[in-house]
């Protein structure tokens, strides 16, 4: 009988394979994690790096800067020193963490706060930083890194409960990221001068080394939602990263990503759609695993872990999950490509179609190609993981270590 909460499997009496995992995870650092069927860490060591560690984990992606954005973790910590990141160089700061729920066997209520106006983004008084978010924009879309201006969830508040939070949410336009968030250190003027009035100086002069508040009107602080999909290869849990495509606005410079990540859309046709967390979020986001590596509907089943702000771009909300497919690897590979191959079709056939997020996944089925895994190891920490994909991998680990304890708590 299928389980139809994920840590009901782990309430099982150490009889699941996620109870299995964690037991020689945690407490003998024996079993590895794999990405794809080759690479190997240990994860107990990769554990330890991620959940606490002052030194920088050596797969975290570190001093990429492209001409909108700065996307090292580094500065971002050190840019918003009042604040407290997970992990101290993974550049996130936690609102909310249902670790210790889920291992109960609970899930967090996640309420709805609606505004039903539409958000509008502020223009700022420095006229240089105004004209600097407008050529932003223009170049954005010379790059074709903005072929679309779809509804997006905004966060304007996140309120703690006892058992979850309340979002505070409102329309708003893909195009106040691409104004505000996703431009943060854009400096360059029409002279060929560089500006020190970028969006980012003009927040850190105002708040310090603190983030602005979700509710400041000149960012959109649209929701960002990252997915990292376990499955299981013989006998241990796989988490399905994938290599990042150059098309994205964000954590384009390739390096292994999360399963799925993107922007929360806000629903076609809100009139018909429930107030509720499921169908605001939830739906989006099993849309985005089918639409980027093509998990058909029913075939993962996700757990919120964490919400957090993200420093790199400026205190943007972001949702973390970790999903689990009983899916056989070969079906998830054949799927994957079949996901990308229709994303190329598309983009074929309509001027501005969404782009590319994917490349090829070779490491999934075709990890005989390297020498050994020693090889592909170092092959794939020499490319480096981006940091979302690091602060699901965080989540998966805290959410597993919270298991433990609950299942040894009861044995007691």
């Amino acid at each position: 009988m299928k389980k139809e909460h994920i840590v009901d499997q782990i309430k099982d009496e150490g009889k699941s394979i996620i109870i299995d995992q964690v037991k020689g995870f945690v407490r003998e650092g024996i079993s590895q994690i794999l990405i794809g069927s080759g690479l190997s860490l240990t994860l107990k060591s990769l554990g330890a790096m991620v959940l606490g560690s002052s030194e920088h984990p050596p797969f975290l992606i570190k001093k990429r800067r492209s001409r909108f954005l700065i996307e090292d973790p580094d500065f971002a910590v050190q840019q918003y020193s009042a604040e407290k990141p997970i992990s101290p160089h993974i550049p996130y700061v936690e609102l909310a963490n249902f670790s210790k729920l889920l291992a109960k066997g609970k899930k967090p209520t996640i309420e709805l706060q609606i505004k039903r106006d539409k958000f509008q983004l502020r223009r700022w008084e420095n006229e240089e930083t105004d004209w600097l978010v407008d050529s932003a924009l223009g170049a954005l879309k010379q790059e074709n890194r903005v072929t679309r201006d779809s509804a997006v969830v905004r966060v304007s508040e996140v309120r703690p409960t006892k058992e979850g939070c309340i979002l505070v949410i409102q329309e708003a336009r893909y195009k106040d990221q691409a104004m505000s968030n996703l431009i943060l250190d854009f400096d360059e003027l029409p002279n060929g001068q560089k500006s020190d009035a970028t969006i980012r100086a003009q927040l850190l002069k105002e708040y310090g080394s603190k983030l602005p508040p979700l509710h400041d009107d000149r960012l959109v602080n649209s929701l960002g939602c990252a997915v990292l999909v376990f499955y299981e290869l013989e006998g241990k849990l796989v988490p399905l990263q994938v290599m990042r495509s150059v098309d994205t606005a964000v954590f384009n410079g390739g390096g292994w990503h999360c399963t799925a990540s993107g922007a929360a859309e806000w629903p076609k046709d809100p009139g018909s759609t429930e107030d509720s967390f499921q169908a605001y979020i939830e739906d989006d986001i099993y849309r985005e695993l089918r639409d980027e590596v093509g998990f058909p509907p029913g075939s993962v089943k996700l757990e919120l872990v964490g919400i957090c702000r993200e420093l790199m771009r400026g205190g943007k909300p972001q949702l973390f999950f970790i999903g689990f497919s009983e899916q056989a690897p070969e079906k998830i590979a054949k799927q994957m490509e079949a996901a990308r191959l229709e994303q190329i079709r598309a983009r074929n056939e309509v001027k501005f179609a969404e782009p590319v997020e994917v490349l090829r996944h070779p490491y999934l089925h075709e990890a005989r190609s390297f020498k050994d895994k020693d090889h592909l190891e170092a092959s794939a920490l020499k490319l480096g993981f981006t940091a979302e994909a690091t602060a699901c991998l965080y989540y998966f680990f805290d959410m597993m270590n919270a298991a433990e304890h609950e299942f040894e708590r009861r044995q007691m």
